[in-house]
């Protein structure tokens, strides 16, 4: 079985990225008024932050809530936001070329923090780490004192894979499980890096990451703390689906390649904890030691099972994923042939609002007010 295609939906479907510049920036800066205290919003938080830290160094949720005590009156938090589309916003209201929101996670717990936080975003859609260390890192300064960053998605080629699997068929290395190819000369590709002894893309991109992760604490406060998030599953188990999408497929993807795209995202995630603890590893143990205080919060909601992986293995899934059962909302905006999603598969408010939660769990605050129509699933992450 094979869905309808729409030629013109490649020309502007993004996933991670897109095709706009990488080098916008703008500010957002939180609303007056003091923090609320953990626990203060009626609105369920969904499962909570999974943290990585360096050995002695204290787990986020460990740490207690800002306070407004700076001697020189400046905010407590002194924030900012790097990475690409899923750090901007993209997915609700558009604005800029580097289609950014107020919907950003950081945007969203920024404006709950009020006077506590001032937040800059520099994210911008289709930006790779690249493009953080040349265009990005300048907002970052010795009186930053918190970054967040979700990035690597583009690195991989995460856009043209959709493109692919939404367009005709999703490649065969990505329904078999095996790493992205090296694709030199590709914008949304991996380069062959010399430093590489196993030619995996996955390698690259952790080399590139723990680059990125140092840089930036090293441009930072030296008391200062990264947060890095990773990316949501975009798909909800098949066997859950509605009707209609088990016959014609959800967002134009069949179940078997539902679940290629979530092991995919699966490894994403797992390549960006490895690469915050390596950081961490180097930073604390460098020619010029400093506390590591970087820390992975985990974006994913894992609390199904999948087992229609092609190899026979199993393959979380996500209930808030694309096609939910009966009863659950899905983090992302689907994928429409007419008139073409200039947001598909990017989180919905309410998607964002789940990763402002998550950090908030990993800051000890409170998570903003909910944006989901439903109550969000709640549960423990990886």
């Amino acid at each position: 079985m094979r869905r309808t295609r729409v030629g013109v939906l490649a020309a502007t479907l993004v996933l991670v990225g897109g095709v706009v510049s990488a080098g916008c920036s703008g500010s957002v800066k939180a609303r007056a008024g003091p923090a609320p205290g953990l626990g203060s919003s009626s609105s369920p938080l969904p499962s909570a932050a999974s943290s990585t830290a360096a050995p002695g160094n204290p787990a986020p949720t460990s740490r207690p809530a800002p306070s407004t005590s700076d001697p020189t009156g400046s905010p407590a938090i002194r924030w900012v936001a790097l990475g690409d589309s899923y750090s901007a916003g993209t997915g609700e209201a558009r604005s800029g070329g580097c289609a950014t929101s107020d919907a950003s996670y950081a945007s969203q717990l920024a404006a709950s923090l009020g006077s506590d936080a001032s937040m800059t975003s520099a994210a911008c859609s289709g930006a790779t780490t690249a493009d953080v260390l040349d265009r990005q890192l300048a907002q970052v300064t010795g009186h930053t004192t918190m970054v967040t960053i979700t990035v690597g998605g583009d690195d991989v080629g995460f856009a043209s894979i959709a493109e692919q699997c939404v367009l005709g068929a999703c490649p065969a290395w990505l329904l078999d499980g095996q790493p992205p190819p090296a694709q030199p000369g590709q914008p949304a590709g991996i380069a062959p890096d010399p430093g590489d002894v196993t030619g995996s893309a996955w390698a690259v991109l952790s080399h590139r990451l723990v680059e990125v992760y140092t840089r930036i604490r090293t441009a930072m406060d030296a008391r200062g703390d990264l947060y890095v998030l990773s990316y949501p599953l975009a798909f909800a188990n098949p066997d859950t689906w509605p009707p209609l999408a088990q016959l014609a497929g959800c967002s134009f993807f069949s179940p078997a390649e539902a679940v290629a795209a979530n092991r995919f995202a699966i490894t994403l995630g797992d390549t960006i904890r490895a690469a915050v603890d390596l950081a961490n590893r180097a930073l604390t143990t460098g020619t010029h030691p400093r506390a590591g205080n970087i820390h992975f919060v985990d974006w994913r909601n894992e609390l199904d099972v999948a087992v229609k992986a092609l190899d026979g293995r199993t393959v979380p899934v996500s209930p808030t994923g694309l096609c939910p059962a009966p009863g659950q909302s899905a983090w992302l905006n689907s994928v429409t042939a007419q008139p073409i999603n200039v947001n598909a598969l990017h989180p919905t408010a309410c998607g964002y609002w789940a990763a402002a939660a998550r950090l908030a769990a990993a800051l000890s605050v409170a998570p903003p007010p909910s944006r989901c129509a439903a109550p969000p699933t709640t549960g423990t992450s990886t």
